[in-house]
């Protein structure tokens, strides 16, 4: 009750979601590449209606380094040449890959949106 009363004073409501690690989902992997010096734009609802659970982005040029936003966020992540950045356990609807880099490497495993959506009010990490 007092975590209720507390959420109501500071006018904040948090509600409880489903842990993603303990959901049982069919997941699926999707390979996705960057291959010129153009914006890959990543949307796994768009593309394979799903979100992904887990991501590795690999960055194969050994000189250029490619940008990742996550999310459409404002704050953007550097992977440099020959590196690599894994996201697990997160939801991610949206990447957007820009920079040098023509050899980038996205692999994703993704869950039907339908698996999802009967947790009504949502699932979280």
């Amino acid at each position: 009750i007092l975590k209720w009363v507390l959420g109501l004073v500071s006018g904040l409501a948090v509600l409880p979601k489903v842990s993603a690690k303990n959901l049982d989902l069919k997941l699926n992997t999707v390979t996705n590449l960057k291959t010129t010096a153009a914006e890959l734009i990543i949307n796994y609802p768009a593309s394979f209606q799903s979100l992904a659970q887990s991501v590795l982005i690999d960055n194969q040029d050994a000189a250029n380094p490619v940008t990742v936003r996550l999310n459409r966020q404002t704050n953007v992540i550097s992977i440099g040449g020959g590196n690599f950045r894994a996201f697990n356990d997160a939801w991610i609807e949206q990447l957007n890959l820009t920079g040098a880099s023509t050899n980038t490497q996205v692999t994703a495993q993704i869950s039907p949106l339908q698996q999802i959506s009967i947790y009504g009010a949502g699932v979280t990490n």
